[in-house]
């Protein structure tokens, strides 16, 4: 038996005991952090294959690779592209692709939508991240009235015209959000012109590169022409009501028309960092952020287990670090099955990208530290000591 008391410590117990956990499972990362609330958001779609576990050996990890997943096509089809895919161990697998993607490794949706079907209007459509289970087939996209929205998508027209809509809608399909729309005209194939455009910034107007025609059909709208025919469009949009929503894409075109689509955005404006550029890339939610900070973490440990392991060894982080960094001595630490070397050099390796919360800890440079201010090495809370010497048995020592 043990026999909790929270009111009464015994003795004091080191802030440093006290930290946070991060690792990318039960959407820590993507539907956690990460302020993009689009499922599948890049078409790059790989998961555990749970049926397939085995005990040893290659057999024992399985992936599948399900690049259209958390997508659905209404009066429209779906083709996943690109030069590569994951076998079932993790293994890149080369594959046919009738034009490149955004980057070497990426996969894209083509997406083709014929003449207007008798059925109603072509849409794709994503329902966020609802935790699967019972919850798999509910809208999770969280919109709150009169707030602003960033909306984001990279678009590639090959064939035809169409305007496409964006915004979130309720489970009956009624708007959660306004409406931003972008035009697109294809006079010619635009991979005819293999000259590469750079990036620039045409602050909404139209944007003409190799034979397509490509516009926002809102003021707010801007486009970014890319190389290879990919163009990017960002616009923001408005909170109606307060309620859970699905993400829809609707193609409005009077024949038939193809277009490539990825890296489909939709965010909270208001994310952590807005407005500092080193933030431009790693945006993260401000209210999970700010949580974080309130606790007061004396640490922060990344990676976790999994991500360490990986689905074969060559995946693994263990498999990426330069031999150099392993330990030589006896000391290194033994996991059940065989001597273990692996954290060490872990935390070696990941020394470079967690100064911040190592200096944290040892309270050098706490300013620098994104989850915690200089007071807070002092302000641990007396609740929290409370609880860490609570549960110890009586016997137990520090």
């Amino acid at each position: 038996m043990v026999r909790i008391s929270v009111g009464s410590p015994t003795h004091h117990t080191s802030g440093r005991l006290y930290g946070v956990f991060f690792e990318d499972i039960n959407h820590g990362a993507d539907g956690g952090l990460n302020a993009n609330m689009v499922n599948n958001y890049s078409f790059d779609g790989v998961y555990l294959d749970h049926h397939t576990w085995r005990m040893a050996g290659a057999e024992r990890w399985r992936t599948q690779a399900d690049s259209l997943r958390f997508w659905d096509f209404i009066n429209c089809s779906a083709a996943s592209l690109g030069s590569e895919i994951r076998g079932i161990h993790g293994q890149r697998v080369t594959t046919d692709c009738p034009a490149p993607p955004i980057h070497a490794h990426s996969r894209y949706a083509r997406i083709t939508s014929d003449v207007p079907s008798e059925t109603g209007p072509a849409y794709l459509e994503n329902l966020g991240y609802n935790g699967g289970g019972d919850n798999g087939g509910e809208p999770a996209f969280s919109i709150v009235a009169d707030h602003t929205y960033s909306v984001s998508l990279a678009v590639r027209p090959v064939h035809g015209r169409a305007e496409l809509s964006v915004g979130v809608v309720d489970r009956y399909g009624l708007p959660l959000t306004s409406i931003t729309r972008l035009s697109y005209i294809v006079d010619s194939d635009p991979l005819d012109d293999t000259e590469e455009t750079g990036l620039r910034q045409d602050d909404g107007a139209d944007a003409q590169d190799s034979g397509v025609s490509i516009s926002p059909d809102s003021s707010d709208g801007a486009i970014v022409i890319g190389r290879d025919g990919w163009y990017r469009f960002n616009a923001d949009v408005t909170g109606l009501n307060t309620d859970y929503g699905k993400l829809r894409i609707t193609i409005d075109a009077g024949e038939r028309t193809t277009f490539d689509l990825d890296l489909v955005q939709f965010m909270d404006a208001d994310y952590w960092g807005a407005g500092d550029p080193k933030w431009r890339y790693g945006k993260l939610r401000r209210d999970l952020v700010e949580t974080i900070q309130a606790l007061h973490p004396a640490f922060l440990r990344f990676p976790g287990g999994c991500i360490v392991e990986g689905v074969r060894p060559a995946m693994s982080i263990a498999g990426r670090i330069p031999s150099a960094l392993w330990p030589r001595d006896a000391n290194s630490i033994r996991c059940g099955r065989s001597r273990c070397r692996m954290v060490p050099a872990i935390r070696r390796a990941i020394r470079s990208v967690s100064t911040n919360i190592s200096a944290c800890a040892r309270t050098s440079r706490p300013s620098r530290c994104l989850l915690c201010s200089p007071a807070s090495h002092a302000s641990r809370p007396a609740e929290i000591r409370a609880t860490w010497i609570s549960i110890r048995p009586p016997s137990a020592t520090m």
